[in-house]
C-alpha cells in the first residue's frame, strides 16, 4: 500500500531503523490543506503518538531518543502555539527536557522545562504535587549552569507545594 509512495518519494522507508518519513514539501501540502480545527486535531493525534512511542529515558534508549527529539521539539512548538495542556504534551515535553539535560544539553533543555512547568500549571493549577516536581526538575538544571538563586526559588516553591499537600493528607 505505502510502495506508490516510497516509489514517488512522497515517504521515504529506513529500512535499518524501521521508520518511515514524510517529505517536508507533503507535510506542507497537507497542512495548508488543513482548516484550522483539522489542523489542531492533528496537532494533538501527533502529540499523543509521540507519547506512546516516547521511551522512558534509560541510557540504552539514547538512540531511540535521537530519532524522537527532533519531532518532540516540533510538537513543543506546536503546543504552544494551540495552548494543549493534554497529559500526553506535559509528559512529551518534559521527558524530551529531561533527555537533553541527561546529554548535557543544557539550553536545549531550558526551554523544554520552561514550556513544560507552563503547561502542567495551566493545566493542573500552580500548586499541584505534578508542578513540584517539574520544578524540581528544572532546578536540578538550573544547578548545573549555576543559577543557584533561581534553583533555589524553584526548590522553595516545590517544597511548599509538597508541604501544603502533606498538609491536606495528614488532615484528610
Amino acid at each position: 500500500m505505502l510502495e506508490p509512495l516510497i516509489r514517488y518519494s512522497f515517504i521515504r522507508l529506513d529500512r535499518d531503523l524501521q521508520t518511515y518519513s514524510i517529505h517536508r514539501l507533503v507535510q506542507e501540502v497537507l497542512k495548508g490543506e488543513m482548516d484550522v480545527n483539522t489542523y489542531q486535531l492533528w496537532t494533538e493525534r501527533a502529540v499523543r503518538a509521540l507519547d506512546k512511542a516516547f521511551p522512558y529515558i534509560k541510557s540504552k534508549d539514547w538512540p531511540i531518543y535521537e530519532l524522537f527529539l527532533p519531532h518532540a521539539k516540533a510538537v513543543a512548538k506546536l503546543i504552544e502555539e494551540w495552548d494543549i495542556t493534554i497529559e500526553e504534551a506535559r509528559r512529551v515535553i518534559n521527558l524530551a527536557a529531561a533527555y537533553c539535560y541527561a546529554r548535557g544539553e543544557y539550553a536545549e533543555a531550558e526551554p523544554l522545562y520552561k514550556r513544560s512547568l507552563t503547561i502542567w500549571q495551566k493545566a493542573l493549577g500552580p500548586d499541584h504535587p505534578n508542578v513540584a516536581i517539574v520544578l524540581e526538575n528544572y532546578a536540578v538544571l538550573l544547578r548545573a549552569v549555576r543559577r543557584d538563586k533561581d534553583a533555589e526559588e524553584m526548590e522553595a516553591r516545590a517544597a511548599a507545594i509538597r508541604a501544603k499537600h502533606a498538609r491536606q493528607n495528614s488532615a484528610e
